[in-house]
């Protein structure tokens, strides 16, 4: 199968990008000089000739500019999701890394299930953003939002919550809520999904059944790993969470491997 993967140097791209290599897919992974997702006419121009089955985007631009964006963060973001989206006669299927944040992360998001994104409408501009793309696939046929929390392994960036854990050695929790992770091993698994013509839904929560605050999945993670969970410091505590149901994933039945395998891997 011949699946083009936007964002394949980032930390979730690089390994969907391996591990679709290594399943033997002709992968394609262009950097931004090859496919320039901002300008309509490269990216129809890459397209037309390179036509793919599937579409997985992981593209994103200013990640570190979530919390505190400028004036081109949606712009261009937005403009590199539409460029490819609208590129539908030179794809079968498309799938995107969509975020818990659809849900509008100033309320409480508690074991939120797919369709709550229907009823609200987020003003910070990245929950508006990724609100706004989701909304955008379900109008679509052959389109799928693949929503991820928060995801685990031990390729994540060194201020990632576990890699603090495993290195730092102080971990301050400013506000101790429940929090989703979820194994990026785990995550080629759903986009299959769609790839194997299995999926019956338009979206798709990665979570799993058990919901744990950031405190206690620290004190899995120290125990499993060894560590001084003394090291952690609880400042405060939130009501407001930050997960989603299960139940539409667990229809599938899939062989995950779960959070703890990825929190020993580290």
């Amino acid at each position: 199968m011949k699946l083009l993967i936007t964002g394949g140097s980032g930390y979730i791209g690089k390994h969907l990008v391996k591990y679709y290599t290594e399943y033997g897919h002709h992968v394609l992974a262009p950097n931004s000089s090859e496919l320039d997702l901002t300008d309509l006419n490269s990216t129809t121009s890459y397209m037309a000739a390179h036509p793919v089955d599937t579409v997985i985007n992981c593209a994103f631009y200013g990640r570190e500019m979530i919390h505190n964006p400028d004036e081109s963060f949606y712009i261009k973001n937005f403009a590199m999701f539409g460029n490819l989206l609208n590129q539908s006669q030179h794809y079968k299927k498309f799938v995107h890394l969509g975020s818990g944040y659809e849900y509008d992360n100033e309320r409480n998001i508690d074991f939120a299930d797919e369709d709550d994104i229907n009823y609200v409408e987020p003003k910070l501009p990245y929950a508006s953003l990724k609100h706004k793309q989701a909304m955008h696939l379900a109008e679509r046929d052959n389109c799928y939002n693949i929503r991820l929390f928060g995801l685990a392994h031990y390729t994540e960036p060194s201020n990632r919550f576990f890699q603090r854990l495993l290195n730092d050695d102080r971990v301050i929790i400013s506000e101790d809520r429940k929090h989703d992770f979820f194994n990026l091993e785990d995550v080629p698994t759903v986009i299959d999904l769609v790839l194997n013509n299995q999926i019956r839904h338009k979206a798709i929560n990665c979570v799993y059944e058990n919901k744990y605050t950031l405190s206690q999945q620290a004190k899995i993670f120290c125990d499993i790993k060894g560590l001084d969970y003394n090291k952690v410091v609880v400042e405060g505590t939130s009501s407001r969470g930050y997960t989603g149901s299960n139940e539409r994933i667990k229809e599938y039945n899939l062989p995950l491997l779960g959070l703890e395998l990825a929190m020993l891997r580290y």
